[in-house]
């Protein structure tokens, strides 16, 4: 079953290629967002990817499109995103990735989005610190997660 309690045979071949679509879609939205407006500090792009009404559920982000936009722009040169796996179903898309430069050391988020009228309307997000030290010895992140999905 998927979220919506529908079981998956329950779809068409035509519904279950419409999905994808949408959700393929929906996974570009963000990768360009990421690309273009929070590492490029484009405002234009902006424009074209966020509502103006973006809803942040993140302690240090504040709403709206343009309080991003110039939060953005305080960022520091150094400031860098690495996109780990991106993850899309239905509306709904999981960006896991490392920032550097965002503060004194790397951090690890997972970022939630949600995607309305091909426009980033809500984002939810999950840090914690980098670390090469993990009981199962295995690290939080990999430069080559990204090519092996």
């Amino acid at each position: 079953m998927d979220v919506h309690g529908t079981a998956q045979s329950e779809l068409t071949d035509e519904q279950a290629a419409a999905e994808y679509r949408k959700a393929a879609k929906n996974k570009a939205i963000v990768q360009a967002a990421i690309r273009e407006v929070v590492i490029g500090k484009d405002p234009v792009a902006a424009e074209r990817l966020y509502a103006e009404n973006y809803i942040q559920h993140d302690p240090q982000v504040p709403d709206g499109r343009e309080t991003f936009v110039q939060l953005l722009q305080s960022f520091p040169p150094n400031f860098k995103v690495e996109e780990g796996v991106t993850l899309a179903y239905g509306d709904f898309v999981l960006f896991y990735n490392r920032t550097t430069g965002f503060g004194p050391e790397p951090l690890i988020a997972a970022e939630i989005f949600r995607i309305e009228n091909d426009k980033i309307v809500e984002r939810w997000a999950v840090y914690q610190p980098d670390t090469d030290k993990t009981v199962s010895g295995h690290p939080l992140f990999t430069p080559d997660m990204a090519g092996s999905r």
